[in-house]
């Protein structure tokens, strides 16, 4: 699929792709966009602590068997703070946890990053673009 906005894409896939028997994840400090998105669907939604893979995993063991699937929605890199999750932490959570029960997706809407070699500093640039 194709959106022609970050926004727009969120509205689709956010608001209608979980249905009211699934329960979506996503960081406290998710896009605004994502979160109309949610308040708009039908599905249950819960907020773990921001950029926390150990709360994220806690909240998927303790919910897993009651929702047909969870979705996990995280952002490459928070625009705001220039800050970014632990994307392979995550991978290993869904394997290790849902298996064929989840999805995940990883939002790309406002920022690009690049960390330059031997250095933790990260540079970040705005984007408009959305990976699934």
């Amino acid at each position: 699929m194709l959106f022609n906005a970050g926004f727009m894409a969120n509205q689709a896939v956010v608001r209608h792709l979980p249905g009211k028997d699934d329960l979506v994840l996503v960081d406290r400090l998710i896009h605004h966009s994502i979160a109309q998105a949610l308040f708009q669907g039908p599905a249950k939604f819960k907020r773990y602590d921001h950029l926390d893979m150990l709360h994220l995993e806690e909240l998927i063991e303790k919910n897993h068997s009651r929702f047909n699937t969870i979705f996990v929605f995280t952002e490459s890199v928070f625009s705001m703070d220039g800050d970014y999750p632990d994307l392979q932490h995550l991978v290993r959570i869904k394997k290790k946890i849902l298996l064929s029960l989840s999805w995940t997706k990883l939002m790309e809407q406002e920022s690009m990053a690049i960390q330059e070699p031997d250095s933790q500093r990260k540079r970040v640039f705005p984007m408009k673009s959305i990976l699934l």
